[in-house]
């Protein structure tokens, strides 16, 4: 349990908007904290207030190499399918 408490922390030393920018930039839908922790993302619905997970990365190439653009949500609550915002996304 303190170990857990220990990882938020670790997270919560950068701005999420930073973290999703980093984990956008490396290809990846997680943040890995100093302990080796996965933490994934995840979006607020915005019809029923559930988490949602992760639907589908949209990909992008440039001269700054393979990246990933934005992630489209799915609610399995609700089936809503939508565009989270880089400030609407959270890790776990």
């Amino acid at each position: 349990m303190e170990q857990r408490g220990k990882t938020t922390m670790v997270l919560q030393q950068k701005p999420e908007r930073q973290l999703v920018e980093e984990a956008f930039a490396a290809g990846r839908l997680y943040v890995e904290d100093e302990h080796g922790f996965h933490h994934g993302m995840y979006a607020v619905c915005p019809n029923d207030g559930g988490h949602a997970q992760p639907y589908r990365p949209v990909w992008k190439r440039d001269a700054r190499g393979r990246y990933i653009d934005h992630v489209l949500f799915h609610c399995d609550n609700c089936g809503r399918t939508w565009e989270a915002k880089p400030e609407e996304i959270h890790f776990y």
